[in-house]
């Protein structure tokens, strides 16, 4: 963290001041980072993405109110079945309650040999998210 703290945040700052905000949102994401949310938060991004292996309640308790918060689902999860997909960003979804706002998405990117049948499986859920909850 500390490397972070000394090398890292400056830049990610910089990058933050500069960025038109009224044009897109600023949104990080630190691979192999589950240790920095708290750090991270001094950014100054809008958007915190989360790894698989952020506890996602105690951030969006934490954090969700002074940034939104994305991802956070296992990307080997897409190897289980339609449903289980399903009930997965359900469970997302409900645990970033407390967070102004939630973007339904993997943790990480696609892993190799992911099935382009759970990348497919994904998408509904998260569509139906977006029409009943305003989530995404």
């Amino acid at each position: 963290m500390a490397e972070y703290n000394e090398w890292v945040l400056p830049r990610h700052q910089e990058i933050a001041e500069r960025v038109k905000r009224a044009e897109a949102l600023l949104i990080l994401y630190i691979n192999k980072g589950a240790h920095l949310p708290d750090t991270s938060l001094e950014s100054g991004v809008d958007v915190l993405s989360l790894d698989w292996r952020v506890d996602l309640v105690d951030a969006a308790r934490r954090h969700g109110k002074r940034v939104a918060l994305q991802g956070n689902m296992d990307p080997s999860a897409l190897a289980a079945r339609a449903e289980k997909i399903a009930s997965m960003v359900r469970d997302l979804a409900r645990d970033a309650a407390p967070a102004r706002r939630y973007i339904a998405n993997l943790g990480h990117g696609c892993l190799p040999g992911t099935p382009v049948e759970g990348v497919l499986e994904l998408t509904a859920p998260v569509q139906s998210l977006q029409r009943t909850t305003a989530v995404g």
